[in-house]
């Protein structure tokens, strides 16, 4: 997010980045430097937002923030270094690395290749959680303050925030967020035939960018030369209406609509998160519409949308996967069709749809992966011939109701 990018999901994406707003031109630092050196990063703990820090025997432990130019402050700031199965984490303290002690607890210490390479897991949010290399276990803060090992509990002494600190990354422009996600509605119909445009022009909603550290890309096999050739992919969200196959019915005297709308899409794995861990999000959309209109009694349709949502973390290594289901949600969204309507009247139903684009680069036109994810409930009636005011007000009503 996430590896991450996410929040990545979680089941959206944040406003705003949660990195430094600096521009590539201000960085005291080159892409070279950053990629030997690394970003660094402030760990914020969810639980008391308070940070990770070195203690002045060694030990790992949570301490309230010191700001910059303080002498302490490098205590709190750590660099990422990618290795083919993880990441280790480095104190720019004295350029040691965070590791897991012989008793649980974690500890600064001299370089090794069995306590120190960490996978970063389960995004939620801004927040991730660390799997430590000894015994898969998570890391923790304990009730005495001290950094840990212990086994999951998804409690926030177990949830992260990776903070850049602002001046040590080369960091692409600024993140856009449109202070309104709304867009125009789609063409109106013009004829009792379906239309001819079936999904209008896409608008830019937001857009995000990811460090590649936190980015699982398909393409690389090895995290160090992943980090080297691309420091920062950009994720766009862009959002249009479309118009399903069978997203229309024509309404005749004395007829059953027995189908007006069958949607059904599995998206593939897509890896991405907002900020901090390498998770895939895979997002599924079903709907049916059915019921019956007979005139002159005012008819009925009901539509159920269901969209779920879930989270597929992968490890560092490729090895092996795990999902952990992030909740769904259901809607049913009730049409009363009017008296007025003539016989033959074509009634559509859009869908309203956001797409998320991942670019190999913040200015890159190289697409790692794109995947639509329909909007829950969100959907555009239309019908034709309109009639007189009746069916007109329906419209409205339908679409204020669908709106909400």
């Amino acid at each position: 997010m996430m590896r991450f990018i996410i929040p990545v999901l979680v089941t959206h994406l944040s406003a705003t980045s949660g990195f430094a707003q600096v521009t590539a031109d201000q960085t005291p630092r080159s892409i070279t430097d950053n990629i030997s050196k690394g970003c660094e990063f402030r760990i914020q703990i969810k639980r008391s937002e308070e940070y990770v820090s070195v203690g002045s025997n060694g030990n790992v432990l949570r301490w309230s923030h010191w700001p910059d130019g303080d002498p302490n402050s490098n205590t709190q700031r750590w660099v990422l270094h990618a290795e083919d199965s993880g990441y280790r984490i480095v104190t720019v303290s004295n350029g040691e690395y965070m590791g897991v002690g012989t008793n649980g607890n974690i500890v600064r210490w001299s370089r090794d290749d069995t306590t120190q390479i960490f996978q970063f897991v389960d995004p939620d949010g801004d927040w991730v959680s660390l799997v430590e290399p000894t015994k898969g276990e998570r890391v923790a803060v304990g009730s005495d303050g001290n950094v840990l090992r212990w086994g999951p509990t998804a409690g926030d002494e177990q949830k992260f925030k990776f903070v850049p600190v602002e001046g040590t990354c080369k960091i692409p422009p600024e993140p856009t967020q449109r202070t309104d996600a709304e867009i125009a509605p789609p063409p109106g119909l013009t004829s009792a035939q379906p239309p001819a445009v079936q999904k209008t022009q896409s608008e830019l909603i937001s857009t995000e960018f990811l460090p590649a550290a936190l980015v699982d890309d398909p393409s690389y096999q090895n995290l160090v030369l992943q980090n080297r050739d691309v420091p920062f992919y950009r994720l766009e969200r862009r959002r249009y209406w479309e118009l399903p196959n069978d997203a229309y019915t024509h309404i005749r005297a004395n007829s059953t609509i027995a189908k007006v709308r069958s949607v059904s899409t599995s998206f593939e794995k897509s890896r991405f998160d907002e900020q901090t861990s390498t998770i895939a999000f895979r997002a599924g959309y079903s709907g049916t519409i059915q019921g019956k209109a007979a005139v002159p009694n005012v008819g009925e349709v009901s539509a159920s949308h269901t969209l779920s949502a879930s989270f597929e973390k992968t490890d560092q290594t490729r090895k092996g996967s795990s999902e952990k289901s992030a909740g769904s949600e259901s809607d049913t969204i009730t049409v009363s069709f009017p008296n007025a309507l003539q016989e033959d009247t074509l009634w559509v139903t859009w869908r309203l749809v956001d797409e998320y684009t991942l670019y190999r680069g913040p200015e890159s036109d190289e697409v790692v992966w794109s995947k639509p994810v329909t909007v829950p409930s969100r959907v555009f009636f239309d019908a034709f011939p309109r009639g007189d005011s009746a069916v007109q007000q329906a419209l409205t009503d339908e679409n204020a109701k669908a709106a909400n």
